[in-house]
């Protein structure tokens, strides 16, 4: 390798991966995050990850061939700089391209959570096991306890560990029950009107 192109390579595997660690650190991110695999599953974080090696692998491997088989014109400035914008572009339009699924699938179970979170498989066991813990968890030997998990009759599955994971993560309690609207106000005009909310039991702590 000349030093123009040893110099190319450096400074462009450099920016690539600066600009990949954003995705890859969202994938693993995701990867790991048992509410989005439960809901949303791990194809799409997989292929971003698989798409980020991809685009390193083909730099390697072009930047190779120039320097192997390329000649003089291929090694200028303008040439090199010409491919580091290609491979900016790449990035640019695969990171377009890969958010349309996301967010269409993020919306659909946005409006699925919303409007119809007792239908389908998935949904549905996790509203008959928010249910059981709920009904557990009015009892009287179970009130007084920090957690339902060490109520009698606690039995632990995935769904169990997923609300208390949406507890833990995202102070999120209930599953399809809505917060009940509590007016506090004394003044009944609309602009003075002030709504305050009851939400449903946390089944996992005594926060509310």
């Amino acid at each position: 390798w000349d030093r123009r192109t040893a110099y190319f390579f450096w400074l462009g595997l450099t920016v690539l991966s600066l600009l990949l660690m954003a995705p890859v650190c969202n994938a693993w991110t995701m990867l790991r995050d048992p509410i989005f695999m439960y809901f949303i599953g791990g194809d799409i974080p997989r292929l971003i990850l698989a798409a980020c090696g991809a685009e390193v692998g083909l730099f390697l491997i072009v930047v190779g061939l120039i320097a192997a088989c390329g000649k003089t014109e291929a090694r200028s400035d303008m040439s090199l700089i010409t491919i580091g914008t290609m491979f900016i572009s790449l990035l640019g339009a695969a990171s377009f391209v890969g958010s349309v699924p996301m967010s269409y699938r993020g919306e659909a179970y946005r409006r699925h959570g919303l409007h119809r979170c007792n239908h389908g498989a998935q949904a549905y066991e996790l509203s008959i096991t928010y249910k059981e813990l709920n009904h557990l968890r009015t009892q009287k030997s179970c009130t007084s306890n920090a957690t339902v998990e060490t109520c009698q009759g606690f039995k632990r599955t995935k769904h169990t560990e997923l609300l208390k994971q949406m507890e833990d993560r995202y102070l999120c309690s209930g599953w399809c029950a809505l917060p009940q609207p509590l007016n506090a106000s004394k003044d009944s005009s609309p602009l003075a009107e002030r709504m305050h909310y009851v939400y449903p039991p946390t089944l996992f702590s005594t926060a509310n």
